[in-house]
């Protein structure tokens, strides 16, 4: 699982998921980068996994309710829709 170094994303999985290993990046941009090369997951506690999804056909955000209880993802989450 790919997630940012000090986020809740990464916080969250070591304290509830310790069995999942992580692949830890320092930036949205390397994270990235390893997900477009050959990475199965990213968890993250941002709107940038989102926009990614919603910007390359083929990648999915897992939580698609999102956009019905958090209004400012509604652009975003609506566009992930489509991928």
């Amino acid at each position: 699982m790919i997630v940012i170094s000090g986020t809740t994303a990464e916080t969250y999985l070591t304290q509830n998921y310790p069995d999942i290993p992580l692949q830890k990046y320092d930036s949205y941009a390397t994270a990235k980068s390893a997900l477009e090369n050959g990475g199965v997951a990213w968890a993250n506690d941002n709107t940038e996994v989102i926009a990614f999804a919603s910007q390359n056909p083929g990648y999915t955000v897992g939580i698609p309710l999102w956009a019905a209880r958090i209004p400012s993802l509604r652009p975003s989450a609506k566009a992930t829709r489509r991928c």
